[in-house]
């Protein structure tokens, strides 16, 4: 399958993303919420083995990011990221799940007030390509401005960094 069409519609949507420097998944979240005129909740839950990593519900009032806990923290941002690529597309409008289902994932919550929940198993394979190749580029994007910004080096320490970066650079030389 030809995923370039796909690559390039999310990152012209990415490129319509404000995305903050340096990355603050939080922060980032909340600049979304904001454009969405509605809050992205993140929630850190143990999911049980078997089930997905990460669950989208969508409320009347609100999107609800699920994530499991017991993982690395760079894999939790992309499981939140691939959540949010789910409503960056389009994939939480007009999704419904049972009373049941939902009391089962979120027992504090009134069933009456979600419009959607979109876990892995409730999409198509196109839906979950795009939902996850959002979540790569937007860490691709990161990881880019990252290594892109210049790090100010106090000035007590410039001449241990010089010498530094004089002995990685020429090896041969170190000790002269």
């Amino acid at each position: 399958m030809d995923l370039r069409p796909l690559r390039a519609e999310c990152l012209a949507m990415l490129d319509g993303l404000d995305i903050p420097i340096p990355f603050d998944l939080l922060t980032f979240c909340d600049r979304l919420g904001r454009r969405r005129k509605r809050p992205i909740c993140l929630r850190p839950v143990t999911l049980p083995p078997g089930s997905p990593t990460g669950v989208l519900i969508s409320t009347v009032v609100a999107d609800h990011v699920l994530y499991q806990v017991g993982t690395t923290p760079l894999h939790q941002e992309h499981i939140v990221l691939h959540e949010i690529g789910h409503l960056l597309w389009g994939h939480a409008d007009g999704h419904t799940v049972t009373d049941d289902a939902f009391r089962l994932l979120l027992p504090a919550l009134d069933p009456q007030a979600v419009k959607c929940i979109l876990g892995r198993g409730g999409c198509t394979g196109v839906e979950e390509q795009q939902a996850e190749l959002m979540a790569t580029l937007i860490l691709q994007r990161v990881a880019e401005w990252s290594r892109e910004q210049a790090r100010p080096v106090p000035a007590e320490y410039a001449g241990t960094i010089t010498r530094l970066r004089h002995t990685l650079e020429r090896p041969d030389n170190a000790h002269e």
